[in-house]
C-alpha cells in the first residue's frame, strides 16, 4: 500500500498516547520517501511525533472512566 503514496499526498494520523508500534515502520518509510504526514497526539513528544513532519498537539480531557464493565463520569 505504501508505493501508492507520492509527495501530492498527505497522511493524517491521530492517537491519545502516540504509541502506535504497529505502523513505526510504515512512517520511516514515509519520511524517507517524503511524504508529508501529520500527527495529532497528546501535548507530549512521542514515537508518532518524531516521525510526523506535522505536530499540533491536543490536550486530552478525560470525560468518563471504566470501572469494570462500567462507565463512571469523570468530575
Amino acid at each position: 500500500m505504501l508505493d501508492h503514496f507520492t509527495i501530492d499526498d498527505f497522511i493524517i494520523l491521530i492517537s491519545l498516547r502516540g504509541k502506535i508500534y504497529e505502523i513505526i515502520e510504515c512512517l520511516q518509510i514515509l519520511q524517507l520517501e517524503n511524504i508529508p504526514t501529520l500527527s495529532i497526539t497528546d501535548l507530549k513528544t512521542n514515537q508518532l511525533t518524531s516521525y510526523a513532519t506535522y505536530n499540533p498537539y491536543h490536550q486530552s480531557l478525560e470525560i468518563v472512566k471504566r470501572s469494570g464493565n462500567d462507565w463512571i463520569p469523570n468530575m
